[in-house]
């Protein structure tokens, strides 16, 4: 036997003060803010909320939080994984509470006799302020990765200008067609 995932952390947040002053930032599409997480529909609506959302696949980011909007006292939690490895971010809210698991997936999935260790850090911690303030938290860490090391792309010499200076960028995903190919050439 080997292992298929591990659950690691499995937190349990109760509302921060009144729970229709709470807010919580989730990475869904390019990033989303729920405010009464306790009294929002299970899973918060989202379409992967029975089966959880992949990273990097369904989300881009690694981090979320959950703060009172009138007091700005919160927590932060996710990873800082620079590679980035496959988890899956699952969510679980009721008017008691929230709790959030995030599975990860090690690199020899399910080969016998494979040793397990996290190659990145799961972080949790308190948090003052709102969104934002969460989101320059993970900002100043994404700053210090390999993948961002070239700078901002506004003054990159790497990329053409029309680029960097594009008003609209287009971006689609090959999906399935009427025939059920996910095939980028037939699509």
């Amino acid at each position: 036997y080997g292992l298929e995932r591990v659950n690691f952390p499995i937190l349990n947040f109760a509302p921060i003060g009144n729970p229709q002053e709470n807010y919580f930032v989730m990475p869904r599409g390019r990033g989303g803010l729920v405010k009464n997480p306790f009294g929002a529909r299970t899973g918060f609506g989202a379409h992967y909320a029975s089966r959880g959302a992949f990273y990097p696949h369904d989300i881009n980011m690694q981090f979320m939080s959950l703060y009172n909007g009138k007091s700005g006292k919160g927590v932060y939690f996710g990873t800082f994984d620079p590679q980035p490895h496959l988890t899956n971010s699952k969510y679980q809210n009721s008017e008691a509470g929230l709790i959030w698991t995030l599975a990860h997936f090690p690199d020899n999935i399910a080969f016998s006799n494979e040793p397990f260790s996290l190659e990145y850090d799961c972080v949790v911690g308190p948090q003052q302020g709102d969104w934002y303030d969460a989101a320059m938290r993970y900002r100043k860490w994404a700053k210090q990765q390999f993948w961002l090391s070239k700078g901002p792309l506004s003054t990159r010499k790497d990329s053409p200008k029309w680029f960097a200076e594009a008003p609209l960028i287009f971006y689609s995903l090959s999906s399935d067609s009427a025939e059920g190919t996910h095939d980028i050439d037939e699509n």
